[in-house]
């Protein structure tokens, strides 16, 4: 029964299904000397931002939110000690953004929609965490990823018609993530670690026309989150996480790790 659960949970991980924005990864550490490889994927459903500076004086934008964001990823983690790894993460985005231009005059009839490309994603952190005993356990987890990719940008004149911009965008997200956490273990099935915490977070965007060079900047509404996920132990090596994140981000992510 116990093989049956496995197969089949790691197979929901696999799937592109399953593929639901920065995790903290789960709430163990490796243990002193232990190496951790994983594949994650995370599927930001939206996240309010806010304008934050243009370089058009009369050019800026309203209301910007980032949905429907793709982020599939792998994380290699090192463990200096047992309560302390330090890890890097590989991979790409994809995702939209919309928000309200504003001129002056105004041309501008509706929202624009801004689309990008596939785009390279690197970054890493930090993550700590002490046992007390009682099954109970305290971290904290510290992360930045940046990314950059081409993007095209449409939007309806009041004239009629449309405008299309293309250029590039970059984003770079950081987090601070303390957390608790409380293991179960289940006879004859896995041990779980369900966990909960709060986020102080950012995430910054800056895009740039190719023909002009304009630019225009916006970072997160709202900095402050929470999350909730649990660790399962499902083989002697083999960990699959699954997380949320609310409030200031609407996210889901799910993760397989092999631990050498």
């Amino acid at each position: 029964m116990r093989k049956l659960f496995t197969l089949v949970l790691i197979g929901l991980i696999l799937s592109p299904a399953c593929a639901w924005a920065t995790s903290i990864g789960g709430p163990l550490t490796n243990g002193q000397g232990k190496v951790v490889l994983g594949g994650e994927f995370e599927y930001i459903f939206a996240r309010k931002q806010k304008f934050d500076g243009s370089s058009v004086s009369n050019l800026s934008v309203s209301n910007p939110k980032i949905e429907q964001v793709i982020r599939p990823t792998g994380r290699l983690s090192y463990g200096i000690t047992d309560n302390f790894d330090i890890y890097t993460r590989l991979g790409a985005t994809d995702y939209e953004m919309w928000s309200t231009p504003t001129t002056v005059p105004n041309i501008y009839a509706d929202d624009s929609n801004l689309s990008s490309k596939w785009g390279f994603l690197y970054g890493g952190g930090v993550k700590a965490m002490f046992d007390f005993g009682n099954n109970c356990l305290v971290g904290i987890d510290g992360q930045y990823i940046r990314h950059t990719a081409n993007a095209s940008q449409t939007t309806i004149l009041l004239a009629g018609g449309t405008e299309r911009i293309t250029g590039d965008i970059t984003t770079q997200e950081w987090h601070i993530a303390p957390y608790f956490g409380y293991r179960i273990d289940v006879p004859d099935m896995w041990e779980f670690v369900p966990y909960v915490g709060v986020k102080y977070s950012d995430l910054l965007t800056e895009s740039k026309a190719d023909v002009t060079g304009n630019t225009i900047k916006t970072r997160s509404k709202y900095l402050f989150g929470v999350f909730l996920g649990v660790e399962c132990l499902v083989m002697e090596n083999i960990n699959v996480n699954f997380e949320g994140r609310f409030i200031d981000e609407t996210a889901l992510s799910c993760a397989l790790k092999y631990k050498f």
